[in-house]
């Protein structure tokens, strides 16, 4: 990394760590003392990170010198202006180049930093991130997008600040950003993105949120439900809520002021008599974690979407805890390479659902939202190898696959087989749904081919395992059933399940019906080889070769020497019956 000259006078390279932030120290009514503490908790808590501290030396080094902490991960750049809250923003930017502010966005923009975090000026952070780092391409304005405590966990409210005389186009803009922050970002898969507005009814509203509703209806790339009143965020409804600078700062200040005066009322109101003290007491472990959910602090500061570099605002009045989650924060933007996505923006999208053109092709089914698609095709173990807060995956699909196929399986089989008893059509049933079968028909959509899998659970054969690719193929059903409704469901389960029962009723009389089929030939001598035993004990794989005549057939694997031997028996009569015809 080659850095401007201006910054390697008198100071050492960054260049043995991997994390690199710049705190603008000055910046906020706290500065310099909670903005150093926070910054000496999070190095003392990590020590990957290195921060660059821009300000004025002596009152820096007057804070650090009151804690113990690994020097060599911190350093110090002097600066001899700061910016303050009552200046003009842009000619504030534009004079004072020596402001701790000023310089330290330059160090983003050099590539000295990997991000900025400051508590300083709204205004000039937005500028200064605007004019001296730069749009991404394709950014029309860049919004502020804090994260905000709910009863569900977070949601990203976009924008808070940064255009109160956003357009139409700026909030399609701001709803697709949003959405993509939210799934790459903090984990959320299929986002829910809604508009702040009067009521719910898409004829209500003033005239911006009018003539963008339709823009976000028929946006394709983002999970657009409607519009949402304010008294439903803290519930959640939403992931991504979409509005202009000024209805966003409002509900963002009038949601923080409710929560410190709720907990302040709470706290007063279980320390007024002695009876409420002692129950202050027994529910103190619980509220607290229960008013903690509700802690903006927790969820670190507000990022400037769209810009070429990270800039991250923190409150005004932020103390330590804030400046060490936001700087924590930035690693983990860095990591997932926020950057990048963000400027992607549109392309992103595309990416991520072009991928599974070919097995729409396959299946025989096209899905409107691609999203519900792609979330049928996240495994576990992929969603956990992402670093985001909600680690969604595939399992709740599956749950809902797995019961419209019973429904389906259970009618199909009542009509079709008008003698059988309750008995026989239930084994029949299983033979069709149970995991083997299942993991067939994946197999013949090729659907390991498009899961999406951790690097481990990918490199272990995890494509071909018969569990994942059988819970695969139920939450695949569960997403047309989502995005097509039931008859397409069944159309699905049709062509691609019921096409040849026959063969599948055999499963899990297949022993018994090889048996008998082998008994009935030249050479009566069926046996069952283990071949191989590997895997821990909580989580065996047996290999089984089925011989007749000493000569093997077919090979089954399973969870179980009996499983196996099942399924190398199912594998040797259809074998047997391909030769026959």
């Amino acid at each position: 990394m080659i850095f401007r000259e201006y910054f390697l006078k008198g100071k050492e390279p960054f260049m043995e760590y991997k994390n690199v932030i710049a705190i603008d120290a000055m910046g906020g009514d706290n500065a310099p003392a909670e903005i150093i503490k926070g910054a000496i908790e999070a190095i003392n808590e990590r020590a990957d990170i290195k921060l660059r501290l821009f300000g004025d030396k002596d009152k820096i080094e007057t804070e650090l010198n009151k804690y113990t902490y690994n020097k060599e991960q911190i350093g110090i750049t002097h600066t001899t202006e700061e910016i303050s809250c009552n200046e003009a923003p842009a000619m504030a930017i534009k004079k004072k180049k020596d402001s701790s502010l000023v310089v330290a966005i330059k160090s983003v923009k050099s590539g000295e930093c990997d991000a900025i975090v400051s508590a300083g000026s709204s205004g000039a952070i937005l500028v200064g991130g605007q004019v001296l780092i730069g749009k991404g391409k394709g950014v029309k304005r860049a919004p502020l997008a804090p994260l905000t405590p709910t009863a569900k966990g977070v949601s990203l409210l976009i924008d808070c600040g940064a255009n109160v005389d956003a357009r139409p186009e700026h909030l399609l803009q701001f709803a697709q950003m949003g959405s993509i922050y939210m799934e790459d970002v903090v984990g959320v898969k299929n986002p829910r993105v809604a508009i702040v507005n009067i009521g719910a009814e898409e004829a209500k509203g003033n005239a911006l949120v009018k003539e963008t509703y339709p823009l976000l209806k028929t946006c394709k790339n983002i999970n657009f439900i409607g519009s949402i009143e304010a008294r439903d965020i803290p519930k959640g409804e939403a992931d991504v809520i979409v509005t202009e600078a000024f209805v966003g700062n409002v509900i963002l200040k009038l949601e923080e002021g409710l929560a410190s005066t709720l907990i302040h009322v709470i706290k007063e109101g279980m320390m007024s008599t002695t009876r409420s003290k002692i129950g202050g007491l027994l529910v103190k472990p619980a509220l607290k974690d229960t008013l903690k959910t509700f802690d903006a602090t927790e969820y670190g500061g507000a990022p400037l979407l769209g810009l070429k570099g990270l800039v991250v605002k923190i409150h005004g009045s932020a103390k330590a805890k804030e400046t060490k989650t936001a700087i924590f924060q930035c690693v983990t933007f860095k990591e997932q390479r926020i950057n990048g996505k963000r400027r992607e923006g549109r392309r992103a999208v595309m990416i991520r659902t072009e991928r599974f053109k070919g097995l729409e092709e396959k299946i025989g089914y096209t899905f409107t939202n691609k999203r519900t698609l792609a979330l049928a095709m996240t495994h576990s173990s992929y969603a956990n190898e992402q670093r985001g807060r909600r680690k969604a995956n595939n399992e709740r699909l599956e749950f809902l696959g797995d019961a419209v196929l019973e429904v389906t399986i259970s009618d199909y089989v009542f009509r079709e087989y008008p003698g059988y008893n309750e008995g026989r059509l239930t084994k029949l049933r299983s033979s069709l749904v149970c995991e083997y079968t299942l993991a067939i028909c994946a197999r013949d959509v090729e659907l390991g081919k498009y899961l999406l899998l951790s690097r481990g659970e990918d490199a272990t054969g995890g494509r071909e395992r018969d569990s994942i690719l059988s819970d695969a193929f139920e939450a695949l059903i569960g997403a047309i059933y989502l995005d097509g409704g039931m008859d397409r469901a069944r159309t699905f389960i049709h062509t691609h399940l019921l096409k040849d029962v026959e063969d599948k009723s055999l499963f899990y009389d297949a022993k018994t019906i090889l048996q008998e089929m082998v008994q009935a030939g030249p050479d009566p001598r069926l046996e069952y080889v283990l071949t191989r035993e590997a895997g821990p004990d909580h989580n065996k794989e047996f290999t089984v070769e089925a011989k007749i005549g000493g000569k093997t057939y077919a090979i089954g694997k399973g969870k179980t020497k009996k499983g196996a031997e099942q399924i190398a028996a199912y594998q040797t009569i259809l074998l047997l019956k391909k030769r026959r015809r």
